[in-house]
């Protein structure tokens, strides 16, 4: 191969590229001696607009351009292809100046970690870019990192491991911010953008006892099982960190159970309502967070339904709310803090409309229209129970079933949980303590727990 190759990428521009430069990100660029004025004029082409940029208009030539300013594939380092492979493969956190070599299909770091492709990135005889090899969405291979571990990868990211040294399994309690979560993230609420991301970081580090439990239980179920954990979840379970080793991803992962919390359980849509609500659990949660349940759900355990206000509430419908005592089992009875007023409002919430508009808790199930109601639980139903002479209402936030229809977890916001439907004054001073949100194994086990049968299902 010839040491300098002499091409042409506008009608008066030249570039001589030197296949062994002393620099391996700059060429030569030379405009022949015609009237640069008038082709500028004449020629809408961005890449002529852009090397003309760059001449010395003295000598109407220059020296020296960086690839990268020209923008084209073609001059990419060989160092910037292989990051951009990696992020293709979502192995992130490497950066150009991290990579020692790239010899063929192996990418070695400075640190030593050696990533080896199954497919060459450059040819390793010339050291010639290949242009035909495996699209980078398509490539696979070996990660051996700096404490032994090895790991095969593909454009999933990493799906099976040879784990040596324990610290792969480390779980801190800083989060950095990566593609997956952004992905997440957006994929989850409205208006997220940077600051609303790192705010909702932070909520989960502020808070990150609550979550290790789980993020171990579930590092403890996948391990050898790599590949399910990226169909159950969306992302690899391990990640290639900014030091070359590789650990587990529970940064993500983290941030997935904080979505699963406040968009699957509480409904939020918006993070901004998210940041500024707070997390509150019940006393009988054991200062744990979440319930890995018997079908491998995720569910919630024991808060209380995070109310950003209830005055905000009450605005959301119009004439709804009812405070006068006299008029509290007449006509509407949906007063803050009972049963009844949380289930409407969150009804109101995903269907746009309130189940009933009076009756006790459990006539619901009479006065809702009956095209609507039904014996099988849905997500974002209203559960009627009876039993008492005012009955219960609940929300069904969530609800799993198996192959053959059985309910396997459902997740269960309330009202006025063992509250005193007799003393208005007191339910609504605590409101917001009375909620409460959980997920059960099986509709009967929330049924025994309040000791009260389920009548049917609004939807």
């Amino acid at each position: 191969m010839a040491s300098k190759i002499k091409t042409s990428l506008a009608k008066n521009t030249n570039i001589e590229f030197d296949s062994k430069p002393q620099s391996p990100n700059i060429l030569s660029i030379e405009q022949n001696k015609t009237n640069v004025d008038s082709q500028n004029k004449s020629s809408g082409s961005s890449q002529t607009s852009n090397l003309n940029s760059g001449l010395n208009k003295s000598t109407s030539s220059v020296e020296e351009i960086s690839y990268e300013d020209l923008n084209l594939p073609f001059f990419k380092s060989i160092e910037k292809k292989a990051v951009d492979c990696l992020s293709a493969l979502n192995l992130n956190n490497i950066n150009e100046d991290m990579i020692e070599s790239v010899d063929g299909n192996k990418i070695r770091l400075k640190n030593g970690t050696i990533i080896t492709l199954y497919s060459n990135l450059l040819n390793a005889k010339n050291h010639t870019f290949e242009f035909n090899t495996i699209p980078y969405e398509f490539q696979a291979g070996i990660i051996q990192d700096i404490n032994g571990n090895q790991f095969i990868f593909d454009e999933n990211g990493v799906q099976e491991a040879n784990i040596k040294d324990s610290k792969a399994y480390k779980i801190g309690n800083h989060i950095d911010w990566n593609e997956d979560i952004h992905s997440i993230l957006l994929q989850s609420f409205k208006n997220v953008e940077n600051k609303q991301e790192f705010a909702f970081i932070k909520k989960i580090e502020n808070n990150y006892s609550l979550y290790e439990k789980a993020l171990n239980q579930i590092l403890e179920k996948y391990k050898g099982n790599e590949e399910q954990f990226v169909k159950d979840f969306g992302f690899s379970m391990y990640t290639l960190d900014s030091d070359g080793s590789v650990h587990f991803n529970y940064e993500t992962l983290a941030v997935y159970l904080g979505k699963t919390l406040w968009n699957d359980y509480y409904g939020y849509k918006d993070i901004n309502e998210v940041n500024k609500a707070q997390l509150q659990l019940r006393p009988e949660s054991g200062n744990q967070l979440f319930r890995i349940m018997n079908d491998g759900s995720i569910g919630i355990n024991n808060t209380n339904y995070p109310i950003v206000s209830i005055s905000e509430w009450d605005r959301e419908i119009d004439n709804f709310s009812d405070l006068d005592v006299k008029k509290y089992g007449v006509g509407n009875n949906l007063l803050i803090g009972q049963c009844t007023w949380f289930a409407s409002r969150r009804y109101h919430q995903t269907h746009g409309v309130v189940p009933v508009t009076n009756g006790n808790a459990t006539d619901w199930i009479y006065n809702a229209n009956q095209n609507s109601v039904g014996s099988v639980p849905k997500k974002h139903s209203v559960m009627v129970l009876g039993g008492t002479e005012y009955g219960h209402v609940a929300f069904v936030e969530d609800v799993k079933y198996d192959a053959a229809g059985n309910v396997t977890s459902i997740t269960i916001s309330e009202a006025n949980v063992n509250g005193d439907p007799n003393n208005v004054e007191s339910t609504v001073a605590r409101a917001e303590q009375l909620t409460r949100v959980n997920t059960y194994s099986s509709v009967q086990e929330y049924a025994n727990l309040v000791k009260m049968p389920v009548k049917g299902f609004i939807y």
